[in-house]
């Protein structure tokens, strides 16, 4: 699926990110291919050594007293003739191997010492012998010169046993806010998250997306379906249907109705109160609709279709002619924390207590299950966005924070 009705907005933004390409060194080089690695990298913090790192051998075994951080997916560049060498199985490969790499910045500072082993022959072992600053590229391109350091798999099992902690690289965050190097515990709960989110806008465009019109529509009884033009701001303005790696998305259609007083009917809506994050504020989010064909401007018009309302949030509202997203026993639970059945309900009121002490943890991987058990009513179609809305808010803020990473200089970039 690939939407994209509002072609100016659509031409602008990609205008930008397009000259932001073309300006940044790290994302240019990005789009050639990089090898992958296991890198092994000293931990300053946790090795200890009264003579230094002079004597290579002592590095690896039961007596050294070095620890490594292991990295996994970690992008070296310029290594490709090794990759092509150890898949030659007819050649073999030269004991006497020297060669050097490229390692983007804002990943890590290498090290003299470090190890890095390839996926496709783990017992081959490279060891980092020099560092020295790519002067061609500017930025803190690492040029790392390395050699063949061991063929030997009891080595590589006596160089995990002195791993002290475990990190993973995530290659599209490089040269972006989000930290390219996290904890792998962490980032094994993010991709199950990330599973997850997916899943639920798949289930919730497959339900309520309605491609003529490029909106969200939900059942509103009596036949009737209901338009929410400022959900469909929500949506678009923090991307919550774009999903990560992937190039399809769906940008909703916002201008059906024309309103000079749409911005200030956003700063009531219940979108808005959630981006606020301000408990206090919390209300039953009364709401008024009006017939969709009424309005000239809008498809509904054009294709004669009866069916449609449209939400509107009007300065004054009589509770009696109107209809409410928050029902008064969920708004007094949240006021009070109350106890709840309920998952989605029990992290939207700590979201709203104090969004900054929500955990990964807290996310349960059973709310699509808990929305499915909705059948598609408007609770599940009001209230999705909002947990799409706090799931990527919680796992951008670890992914630009370096939440649960330890603390200090550990020689790695992204976790200062």
């Amino acid at each position: 699926m690939a939407i994209l009705l509002n072609e100016k907005r659509f031409i602008n933004d990609n205008t930008l990110l397009f000259d932001e390409k073309i300006n940044s060194p790290t994302v240019r080089f990005l789009e050639t291919t990089p090898s992958f690695v296991t890198y092994y990298h000293i931990n300053i913090n946790e090795s200890t050594s009264d003579e230094g790192f002079k004597d290579v051998e002592s590095l690896i075994g039961e007596k050294s007293p070095i620890k490594f951080q292991q990295i996994k997916d970690f992008p070296i560049y310029g290594i490709d003739q090794i990759v092509a060498d150890l898949q030659d199985s007819e050649v073999g490969f030269d004991v006497n191997f020297a060669g050097e790499g490229t390692i983007l910045p804002n990943t890590i500072k290498p090290l003299p010492n470090d190890y890095f082993i390839l996926d496709i022959h783990p017992e081959i072992i490279f060891r980092v012998t020099d560092i020295a600053y790519d002067n061609i590229r500017h930025d803190n391109f690492y040029k790392i010169s390395f050699k063949l350091e061991y063929i030997d798999t009891e080595k590589l099992n006596s160089l995990n046993k002195q791993v002290h902690d475990k990190y993973t690289c995530i290659l599209e965050n490089i040269g972006t806010e989000e930290k390219c190097i996290i904890n792998t515990s962490l980032y094994e709960k993010i991709e199950k998250i990330d599973a997850m989110y997916n899943d639920m806008i798949n289930l919730y465009i497959s339900i309520f997306y309605n491609e003529r019109y490029n909106v969200l529509l939900g059942e509103f009884g009596g036949g009737r379906l209901i338009y929410d033009p400022y959900m469909c701001k929500f949506i678009n303005s923090n991307k919550l249907f774009s999903i990560k790696n992937s190039i399809e998305s769906i940008y909703l259609e916002e201008d059906h109705i024309l309103d000079k007083k749409f911005e200030l009917k956003y700063e009531r809506s219940i979108y808005r109160f959630f981006e606020r994050c301000d408990l206090k504020l919390i209300k039953p989010f009364f709401y008024t609709i009006f017939n969709g064909i009424d309005r000239k401007e809008s498809g509904f018009s054009k294709y004669k279709d009866g069916r449609i309302v449209v939400l509107d949030i009007p300065a004054v509202i009589e509770p009696s002619e109107s209809f409410f997203i928050l029902p008064d026993s969920t708004i007094n639970t949240i006021r009070v924390n109350g106890p709840t059945n309920s998952k989605y309900l029990s992290l939207i009121m700590k979201y709203l207590r104090d969004d900054k002490v929500v955990t990964l943890d807290d996310i349960s991987l059973d709310l699509n299950d808990e929305l499915i058990s909705l059948d598609a009513n408007l609770e599940m179609f009001f209230i999705t966005p909002i947990l799409l809305f706090i799931i990527k808010n919680t796992v951008n803020k670890y992914l630009k924070e370096g939440i649960d990473i330890n603390n200090g200089d550990n020689n790695i970039d992204n976790l200062d």
